[in-house]
């Protein structure tokens, strides 16, 4: 009897092990999987952002994280205001200085699960916000990216801009229920040009409607 109940507990212990290992090659597969997907194909040359083409993939991820932690999933679609004016006055190279410094004010307000994409290859970009109070808190995300660009002094080196850069900020919430992405952008897009009449301003899109939300 001893010898069947050392058997069957063996026996039980190798099973365990092997669906241990099983979860693991599917975890490491997995995580190889999204190297892969993530690649310089995925990555701007210029910003080391993610890139246009990653962001259905990005979306997709994101929204599973979201499901799992019992998150809220927003857009910020993030536009230069004086962009054009830099590379006219200061050449192409100066603007991607100017981007790069740009990607740095941002990440140091973004946290490790939001995500920053240079959308459309341009002075655009979008950050995809996972919270627990939705679009308030990316309201208030908006908020932050936009007073960090307006207080930093572009006249420094080397950048040595005789005018400030600002940005305006397009803020929409996703309902991972119910909205296709592509939708929720278009709403990102539309409250992105209200911010862009008025500059260096976040403008919350809410049911149709769109709210200019500026600190002062």
């Amino acid at each position: 009897m001893l010898v069947i109940v050392a058997l069957l507990t063996f026996l039980l212990m190798y099973l365990l092990m092997v669906v241990r290992n099983d979860k693991k090659t599917i975890r490491q597969q997995a995580e190889e999987l999204q190297k892969i997907r993530l690649s310089d194909n995925f990555i701007d040359d210029i910003t080391g952002t993610y890139n246009s083409k990653s962001i259905e993939h990005i979306i997709e991820e994101r929204l599973q994280y979201a499901r799992h932690k019992n998150r809220l999933v927003s857009f910020l679609l993030i536009d230069i205001d004086n962009f054009k004016r830099v590379n006219d006055a200061h050449g192409i190279s100066r603007g991607d200085l100017v981007l790069k410094k740009l990607v740095t004010l941002f990440t140091g307000e973004l946290r490790g699960d939001d995500r920053l994409i240079r959308y459309r290859m341009g002075d655009e970009f979008l950050v995809i916000a996972t919270n627990t109070t939705g679009i308030d808190a990316a309201k208030a995300l908006g908020n932050r990216l936009r007073e960090k660009v307006a207080a930093f002094d572009w006249n420094t080196p080397p950048f040595q801009l005789n005018f400030a850069i600002t940005i305006s900020v397009g803020v929409t919430e996703y309902n991972m229920f119910s909205d296709a992405f592509i939708n929720v952008l278009h709403q990102a897009e539309e409250a992105l040009q209200h911010a862009k009449t008025y500059r260096n301003c976040v403008v919350l899109e809410n049911e149709g409607t769109f709210i200019p939300f500026k600190l002062q």
